[in-house]
């Protein structure tokens, strides 16, 4: 009898040590990492936060990490979080390719416009989307600034870095826009939205097209598809509540702001995390 009893203690020790490395490998940074990627797939940029966090309190010098958190960060609308971040993970070494584009959305995001062509202007990064996404930041930037010449050259060069790049697009067609080109403009939304249907910018800029147009039904649609396709998405709210108040259905823009104060995330802590 004892040594059965002997052979199962042995089995539920080794179990027991199992659970426990097991437990710590799910507590390493690697593994809070690979957690926070598959949380930003799902578009919880929250739970993604709070992983990328953790990890970085184990080691603070993951320029993965530090990057990542600067993207979610930058998603959620933190932007001042977000070029602490992303700074962070520059200086870590993290490709200037990945970190600078989002870098400098998070700079136009809190007015930095100068700073951004400053630092940037005359930096050159690989073809593809990493410079077509910042020299689309520049344009907006240098429109910012007043220069259209400069902003003009800076969305040519991003169209020219990739011809697809859809925030280029849209960047295009909001300046056929501002010159009372609807119609040219929608073209080009149209086609952004053939390739990507649940793009949430395209969906909203096509609301707001239909709108000049007097198309308040239809342009109500596309701000609710925005909504559906990102429903954190502030900017087609606030067009759903505007479109709604415009309506005179109080009531329903009072209950929409109620659904916006449930949905809309706080903005993160803006300190660095370590």
């Amino acid at each position: 009898m004892t040594k059965p009893r002997n052979y199962r203690l042995t089995l539920l020790s080794a179990a027991l040590l199992m659970g426990l490395a097991v437990g710590c490998n799910r507590d390493n940074p690697e593994s809070m990492i690979a957690s926070g990627k598959d949380f930003l797939a799902k578009n919880d940029h929250k739970s993604a936060t709070i992983q990328f966090k953790n990890a970085l309190q184990q080691n603070p010098n993951l320029g993965e990490a530090r990057f990542l958190l600067g993207k979610a960060l930058l998603d959620s609308g933190d932007m001042a979080g977000a070029e602490i971040e992303l700074r962070k993970a520059l200086e870590l070494k993290y490709p200037a390719d990945l970190a600078v584009p989002p870098l400098a959305q998070a700079l136009l995001g809190t007015g930095q416009a100068k700073k951004i062509i400053d630092e940037f202007a005359n930096l050159d990064l690989p073809a593809g989307e990493p410079a077509a996404s910042l020299k689309t930041t520049l344009s907006l930037a240098y429109l910012a600034q007043g220069n259209g010449e400069a902003s003009a050259s800076a969305l040519a060069a991003a169209l020219a870095a990739q011809s697809d790049y859809a925030p280029a697009l849209l960047t295009s067609a909001r300046s056929r826009a501002s010159n009372k080109d609807i119609s040219g403009a929608l073209t080009v939304v149209d086609g952004v939205l053939a390739k990507s249907p649940n793009n949430h910018e395209a969906l909203l800029l096509k609301g707001s097209l239909l709108a000049v147009q007097g198309d308040q039904g239809a342009a109500f649609e596309f701000y609710r598809k925005a909504v559906d396709a990102k429903p954190d998405f502030l900017p087609a709210h606030s067009a759903i509540i505007n479109s709604l108040l415009q309506q005179g259905k109080l009531d329903d823009a009072a209950a929409q702001v109620d659904a916006l104060k449930k949905i809309a995330p706080k903005h993160p802590d803006r300190k660095s995390v370590v």
